[in-house]
């Protein structure tokens, strides 16, 4: 585990009043290896912690990867929910 600036997304994660592993929802989780706000090892951490999700990791992208990709995020995120309907 990360020590410094980087530890806190871990402090977040265990003052949070469940456990990850009582998530009973998939999760679609995009991780940017270059994020420099939520480390990609917090990606990880998630991914093993989360029953039922899908991650992504992506080369190249940093902490605002999304902006430039919500279209992309958003037709898959609205593709789950007409599949779960």
């Amino acid at each position: 585990r990360p020590s410094g600036h980087s530890q806190r997304p871990y402090r977040l994660v265990e003052t949070m009043a469940f456990d990850l592993s009582e998530v009973k929802m998939k999760v679609h989780l995009w991780q940017g290896l270059d994020d420099h706000t939520i480390p990609p090892s917090m990606g990880r951490y998630l991914q093993r912690h989360l029953p039922d999700r899908e991650v992504e990791f992506i080369s190249d992208a940093g902490h605002l990867w999304l902006i430039e990709h919500m279209g992309d995020v958003l037709d898959i995120l609205l593709d789950r929910k007409e599949v779960g309907d």
